[in-house]
């Protein structure tokens, strides 16, 4: 799936200073991580959230639920979104919009769409098409139809039992990877946000504290990756009177110290009767004031 097709927007620009333009922020399911992203609606800028786990209806704001929307995308009419209504189809216009924030959750869901692109990946290079070739012939004879030597093609480039890459279907995870996060990484103009769930451990849930990237429910390796290349990450804990954005970190992981703010524990929400009241204006002193016109 290509995001750029559902999302436009200007790219990033340069490295901000003074606050991060990519956020990781973990914790235990509950805790309060996806509810934080309504907060970055305001005094017109605009957050959008891709939610994976048709789960963020109570969070308000601008969400595209994954599930929902592969069933009402009109695949190949790029900016086109079709709905029924009083039970006939409706085709609307998606117009370009500009986001500031783009917020992932959670990164987990994002594996199996790393593998779906890896294996398009491996099926279109030079050694996958001979496997699924060599399948097709054994399987169907040297005369196989396109739409056999299809079904002979790899869904995952390290796992499929019949036809994988071995050590080198790494490789195209890699690069799918690589693909999708930075496309998705280049749709805000001021911060992209991934929301990562912290593991259960046995017995004992993971207290979520610190970051601590062996606990966060993703590919290890690439976690780090992703962490390295982060501007910042934190840990969120929630506690009586709110939820903090922890940024301290265990001492194996000093190489992923915040690179803003130290080992800070900044406040980010609390409830205040029915409302909650977001202080976003901490990490993105921006935040604080409206935005401006965007020139033309």
């Amino acid at each position: 799936m290509n995001f750029q097709d559902i999302l436009s927007g200007t790219g990033q620009t340069e490295p901000k200073v003074g606050y991060p333009n990519f956020l990781i922020l973990s914790g235990p399911p509950g805790v309060g991580k996806s509810t934080l992203s309504n907060g970055l609606n305001q005094n017109g800028y605009k957050c959008l959230v891709i939610d994976f786990q048709s789960g963020l209806g109570h969070v308000g704001g601008n969400v595209i639920d994954l599930k929902v929307f592969g069933e009402t995308y009109k695949k190949g009419s790029r900016g086109i979104e079709v709905s029924t209504v009083d039970g006939k189809t409706v085709e609307k216009q998606i117009e370009p919009v500009t986001w500031d924030f783009l917020v992932l959750d959670p990164i987990s869901y994002l594996q199996p769409i790393i593998i779906e692109r890896a294996a398009q990946m491996y099926n279109n290079s030079v050694i996958g098409m001979a496997k699924a070739k060599q399948l097709a012939e054994t399987k169907f004879g040297k005369s196989f139809t396109e739409a056999q030597l299809k079904s002979c093609f790899s869904t995952d480039p390290t796992g499929d039992p019949n036809n994988n890459a071995g050590d080198k279907g790494w490789g195209f995870v890699k690069n799918a990877f690589t693909e999708i996060v930075y496309s998705l990484k280049a749709i805000p103009t001021e911060c992209f946000i991934i929301v990562a769930h912290m593991k259960y451990k046995s017995l004992t849930k993971s207290e979520g504290v610190t970051l601590d990237i062996k606990n966060l429910d993703f590919w290890p390796s690439y976690t780090a990756v992703m962490v390295l290349d982060a501007t910042d990450s934190a840990a969120v804990v929630r506690k009586e009177d709110g939820v903090y954005l922890n940024f301290a970190a265990p001492k194996e992981n000093e190489v992923y110290k915040s690179r803003h703010f130290d080992s800070q524990e900044i406040k980010i929400s609390e409830r205040m009767g029915e409302e909650i009241k977001f202080y976003w204006e901490r990490i993105f002193p921006f935040l604080a004031t409206p935005k401006l016109p965007s020139k033309v």
